[in-house]
């Protein structure tokens, strides 16, 4: 496959991407070769091809160092019950992640002046989040609970999005005042600022007697929605309050 990343569409490494969380299943999560296959929703040959490296050929250029993390992270989602109606959709969500930080580290930013002081703090805060990512991905090997493991995937899920968001700023620095969003964009904010709407009046912090575990990923979920409800809104050019 030679493509170049920014010609690469998520559907060119997802048979790459499932074949890495195949071979991350049997080796790092000792799952047997037919329970790989009904957690893909693939054929036990199907899963053997993976680990003979005979289908999704790797994309080695694409898989690497952050790249790992993303595949890490999804290979654990499913050792640990992810629903396999939900794979799919997960992959296509950790191939365009994949996607999108290849493409923040690559592009370089034309820094002038007053714009070199900000491009250094968000190379900071973009390490600092990687490393974030990978502390709390390395602790999940020797967690046995499946919430406090939960508790620390989530952190390091967010991380990830965080490295990516910023490397893509720094690779816009000369251009913050774009893009702006089109209609079709705007409508499309709106109908899910709806939803999340909805989510807030569902809250979920009615469970008073639990563990500080889950009473903190209780919490993750609600603060999430408050959070979503705002940035579309601040998207949308409203006015919020902090």
């Amino acid at each position: 496959m030679g493509k170049k990343t920014d010609k690469l569409k998520a559907e060119d490494i997802i048979p790459a991407l499932r074949a890495c969380v195949a071979a991350l299943l049997v080796e790092k999560f000792s799952l047997s070769k037919k329970e790989v296959a009904n957690a893909l929703g693939v054929t036990p040959a199907a899963v053997t091809q993976y680990m003979k490296g005979k289908r999704g050929v790797m994309i080695h250029r694409l898989l690497e160092s952050e790249a790992l993390l993303v595949v890490d992270e999804l290979a654990r989602k499913v050792a640990v019950g992810l629903d396999v109606g939900a794979v799919e959709l997960n992959l296509l969500d950790a191939a365009k992640q994949i996607i999108s930080l290849k493409k923040g580290l690559r592009i370089q930013p034309k820094i002038k002046g007053e714009l070199t002081e900000l491009a250094a703090l968000l190379n900071s805060r973009r390490a600092l989040e990687l490393k974030t990512a990978q502390q709390c991905l390395k602790a999940t090997d020797n967690l046995r609970d499946e919430l406090v493991e939960l508790l620390f995937r989530q952190i390091a899920s967010d991380s990830l999005r965080h490295a990516d968001i910023v490397s893509h700023i720094l690779a816009r620095l000369d251009k913050l005042n774009e893009p702006q969003f089109t209609d079709a964009e705007l409508s499309i904010l709106r109908q899910v600022l709806k939803v999340e709407d909805a989510s807030i009046d569902s809250r979920l912090d009615y469970l008073k007697e639990c563990s500080p575990t889950v009473k903190a990923l209780l919490a993750s979920i609600d603060l999430d929605e408050d959070k979503h409800t705002k940035v579309l809104k601040i998207a949308l050019g409203e006015q919020i309050s902090y």
